[in-house]
C-alpha cells in the first residue's frame, strides 16, 4: 500500500482515479481452435496440442453457484466460431439468464445468426490495424445485421504510435456505427517490471485525454466518453509488472474467473494456477475450487510477488462478491406461481400489497405502480400544478426524477445539500422559495431523514405542498413517525436495490383521498376506478381513465409483499453490520459521522457511506485504491448530481447551470460501502478492520495528525 501513497496521494497524478472495484466477469475459453493463433491470445500455448471443445453439459452443473459470483459472461477462446458447441453453450447460458459477450476476430456469419438471440455484446477484435478497411466492412455488416447486439471494436496494441496513426479511422468507424471502443493494452508473461507499462498507460492515457471525458475507471480498466457519445474502454491485465500496488496478491481481485476447454479453472493466465473442476467424473464444490486456484495462484506467481498471507482472515470470501441482494425466500415462487397474471381492479397480490403498505407506513391509501419514478411523476399530477409552477428538489437526487417533474409540466428548481449528511440544505431551500414554488421534493438520502418539521416550517408560509422520496428510506422514522408521513405523498421505489422490492416498482402512499384518487384515475381504468374512484368528476372516466397504463406488473406484487414481511429483521441486520463499520470510521479520526437530526431518529441503511473530514479530502483517492486492494467493494458513487446531466441545462430546471457548493463538497468527500444484510458479521468485523488500518496508514505516511 505504500506504493499507493507514492504515486497517487493528494498531488496531481498523470493516472486515471480509480472509482469502484472491478467487477468479476467468468470468461469461457471454449476452445483452443482458431485460425489466427496471435501469441498475446489466452490460448498461447494451447495451439500445439489436439483441438479441445468446452463440454457445455459439464459446465452447467456449476452455474447455479457462478450466478452467484457474476451474470456476465464472455465466449472466448481460440476462435468461438470454430467451436463445436457454440450454439448448445448460448441456448444453455441464455437459459440461465447470464448476459453473454463474445469475442471474434472471424466471424461465421451462418453460425452467428445462431446464436445472436442470446448475445448481448459482440466485441470484434481487430488484428491489426493495418486491415482496418477490410474490419471496417465486417462492422458495418454487423451494424446493419444485428442492431440489437451491442458492438465493441477490440483493438490490443503494445505501442502508442498505430493507434495515433489510424486513429481518425477507427474513430470514424466507431462513429459511424455507435460501436464502443475497447483498447487492450498487450504484454506476454516473458516480460519483467522494467518493461515500461506503466508509461506505456500513460502515454495512452495523454493521448485520450483531448480527445474523451474520463467517467470512471477501476484498478484495471478505465472508461472514457466522447463528445460523439462513443465510449472508450482503456483496458489492462494488472499484473505485478503492472506496478508496486499489485504486490502480495491485489492482482487476483482484478483477475476474471476463466474456464478453459478442459474444465479448469484459473484466475491468473500467467501462470500454472489452473484447478480442474472435476475429480473424474465427480464435480467439485465451486466455491472451493475458486479458493484453491487462488491459492494456486499465489503459489506460482511468474514473479514471486504474491504471499501467502494476505487477506487469510477472509480467505473464504477471496473472490466471491461480498454483498448479495435479494435473496429470496423459495416460498415467495410459490405464491408467484398461484398469483394472477392479470388484474383490473384492486385485486390479489397488489391489493395485499397496497393495503399491508397503507398499515405498516400508517397512512389511508397506497397506490402499486410501474416504477418509483412513475409514482412522482402521478404525486404531482395528482396535485394539479399548473405548468410554470415550480418544483424545488435537492441537487442530490435520483437524476430521473427531473425527467419525471418536467412530463409532469413542471419548472424544476434546485436546492444544494448538506455536506455531511447529503440531505437538502434547509438554508439553500429556504432560500429557493418563492411565489412560484408549489411544491418541494425531499429525498431521505441514504436511509438517513430529513428533519421534516424544519423542511414544514419552510413550506408553511408559501402553501407549498411536501413530496417525499423515500426509495431508501424504508421503516426510516423521525420522532416516531415514518419517513413517508409528513408530506402530502410519498414516493417509493421498489426496483430490485430497494429494500422492498418488486424487481421493478413503485408506490405512491397518501392520507388525501383526493390526490390518491387523481393518481389512480391517472394510472388505471375501469374496475380500478370503479372499486377505488368515488370523485363523480373522476369517476365519470372509468372507461378510458386520464392517464396510461402505469400498474404494477402483478408478478412483482408477491415479491414486494415478501420482503415487506421480512423488513424489519433486514433492517436491524443492516444496522448491526453498519454500526461495526461506523465503530471503526469514529475510531479512525479521518472520517465524521453524519448527525442524526434528532435523538429520536431511526436511520436505515441502503448503502454505508464514510464521509471523510474536511483536512482528509485531497487522500480519498488513496483511501478507495487502499480499500479496494485489501479486497472491499468500495467505490465513490455513480449517483452524480442532478445539475451534472444534461437535462438540467434545458429551460425546464430554472437554475441548473447554478453552483452548489454543498453539493460539490459532499460528492468529494464520499466513500460507498455495502449496507449487508445476510453476509456474516464477520465480514462487517473484517471492513472495519480494514478501515482502521487504511486510515492509519494515510495518518503515518502523510504524517498527519
Amino acid at each position: 500500500m505504500i506504493g499507493i501513497l507514492k504515486e497517487n496521494s493528494g498531488e496531481s497524478v498523470d493516472r486515471a482515479i480509480v472509482t469502484m472495484k472491478y467487477k468479476k466477469k467468468l470468461r469461457l475459453l471454449v476452445t483452443n481452435r482458431c485460425s489466427q493463433n496471435c501469441p498475446y491470445c489466452h490460448n498461447e500455448g494451447m495451439a500445439k496440442w489436439p483441438f479441445v471443445h468446452l463440454d457445455p453439459g459439464k459446465l452447467e452443473p456449476f452455474l447455479p453457484e457462478i450466478k452467484k459470483y457474476t451474470n456476465r459472461v464472455v465466449l472466448s477462446g481460440g476462435e468461438p466460431f470454430e467451436y463445436e458447441h457454440l450454439p448448445e453453450l448460448v441456448e444453455l447460458l441464455s437459459g440461465y439468464g447470464f448476459d453473454l459477450s463474445l469475442i471474434s476476430a472471424n466471424i461465421d456469419k451462418e453460425r452467428l445468426s445462431r446464436v445472436a438471440y442470446g448475445l448481448k455484446t459482440l466485441h470484434y477484435s481487430l488484428h491489426g490495424l493495418n486491415s482496418l478497411e477490410a474490419g471496417g466492412r465486417v462492422v458495418r455488416w454487423l451494424n446493419g445485421e444485428y442492431p440489437n447486439i451491442r458492438l465493441s471494436l477490440n483493438v490490443p496494441f503494445d505501442r502508442v504510435e498505430p493507434l495515433r496513426e489510424n486513429w481518425e479511422a477507427l474513430y470514424g468507424l466507431a462513429k459511424d456505427t455507435g460501436a464502443n471502443l475497447q483498447l487492450i493494452r498487450i504484454f506476454t508473461c516473458g516480460q519483467n517490471p522494467s518493461a515500461g507499462w506503466e508509461q506505456r498507460w500513460q502515454e495512452m492515457e495523454a493521448f485520450l485525454a483531448p480527445r474523451a471525458r474520463f467517467l470512471e475507471a477501476t484498478e484495471r480498466e478505465a472508461r472514457y466518453l466522447t463528445e460523439d457519445l462513443i465510449k472508450i474502454d482503456l483496458l489492462d491485465i494488472p499484473c505485478r509488472s503492472s506496478g508496486p500496488d499489485f504486490g502480495d496478491g491485489a492482482c487476483l481481485y482484478n483477475s476474471d474467473l476463466t474456464i478453459d476447454p478442459e474444465l479448469r479453472l484459473s484466475l491468473c493466465r500467467w501462470t500454472d494456477s489452473t484447478v480442474p473442476l472435476y475429480e473424474g467424473e465427480q464435480p467439485l464444490e465451486w466455491d472451493a475450487v475458486v479458493r484453491k486456484a487462488t491459492e494456486t495462484g499465489r503459489r506460482n506467481c511468474v514473479y514471486g510477488a504474491i504471499g501467502g498471507g494476505l487477506q487469510e482472515a477472509l480467505a473464504d470470501y477471496w473472490n466471491r462478491p461480498h454483498y448479495s441482494w435479494p435473496r429470496l425466500d423459495r416460498r415467495v415462487f410459490a405464491r408467484i406461481e398461484a398469483g394472477d397474471l392479470s388484474y383490473y381492479g384492486k385485486s390479489g397480490s397488489v391489493a395485499l400489497l397496497e393495503n399491508e403498505f397503507s398499515r405498516f407506513l400508517g397512512v389511508r391509501y397506497t397506490l402499486a405502480v410501474n416504477a418509483g419514478t412513475t409514482a412522482v411523476y402521478l404525486a404531482c399530477m395528482a396535485l394539479d400544478l399548473s405548468p410554470g409552477d415550480e418544483i424545488v428538489i435537492p441537487a442530490a437526487t435520483f437524476p430521473t426524477l427531473v425527467s419525471a417533474l418536467l412530463c409532469a409540466g413542471v419548472r424544476v428548481r434546485l436546492c444544494d445539500i448538506d455536506p455531511v449528511t447529503g440531505n437538502v440544505s434547509l438554508d439553500s431551500l429556504g432560500a429557493q422559495m418563492g411565489p412560484r414554488v408549489k411544491a418541494v421534493l425531499v429525498t431521505h438520502l441514504w436511509g438517513l431523514p430529513v428533519d421534516m418539521e424544519a423542511v414544514k416550517e419552510i413550506c408553511r408560509p408559501w402553501g407549498a405542498y411536501i413530496l417525499e422520496d423515500c426509495s431508501h428510506a424504508y421503516g426510516a422514522e423521525y420522532q416516531g413517525r415514518k419517513a413517508g408521513t409528513f408530506g402530502d405523498i410519498a414516493c417509493f421505489s421498489m426496483q430490485a436495490n430497494k429494500a422492498v422490492y418488486a424487481g421493478e416498482g413503485g408506490l405512491l402512499a397518501t392520507s388525501n383521498r383526493r390526490f390518491y384518487e387523481r393518481a389512480v384515475t391517472l394510472s388505471s381504468s375501469v374496475q380500478r376506478i370503479f372499486d377505488c374512484v368515488k370523485e363523480p368528476d373522476y369517476l365519470q372516466y372509468w372507461g378510458t381513465g386520464l392517464g396510461l397504463k402505469l400498474k404494477l406488473n402483478p408478478l412483482g406484487a408477491p415479491l414486494a409483499l415478501d420482503a415487506l414481511r421480512q423488513l424489519e429483521e433486514v433492517n436491524q441486520k443492516r444496522r448491526h453490520r453498519a454500526l461495526i463499520m461506523e465503530k471503526a470510521a469514529e475510531d479512525s479520526g479521518i472520517f465524521v459521522l453524519p448527525p442524526l437530526c434528532d435523538a429520536s431518529c431511526r436511520r436505515v441503511y441502503y448503502t454505508y457511506k464514510l464521509v471523510l473530514r474536511e483536512p482528509y479530502v485531497p487522500y480519498r483517492d488513496v483511501l478507495l485504491r487502499a480499500l479496494i486492494h485489501q479486497g472491499l467493494e468500495a467505490c465513490t458513487t455513480s449517483f452524480i448530481p442532478a445539475y451534472e446531466h444534461a437535462l438540467s441545462a434545458g429551460p425546464g430546471v430554472v437554475n441548473g447551470r447554478e453552483s452548489f457548493p454543498g453539493a460539490e463538497t459532499y460528492y468529494s468527500r464520499i466513500l460507498s460501502l455495502p449496507a449487508f444484510v445476510h453476509e456474516p458479521v464477520e465480514l462487517a468485523e473484517h471492513y472495519g478492520a480494514v478501515i482502521r488500518a487504511s486510515a492509519k496508514m494515510i495518518l503515518e505516511n502523510r504524517g498527519i495528525s
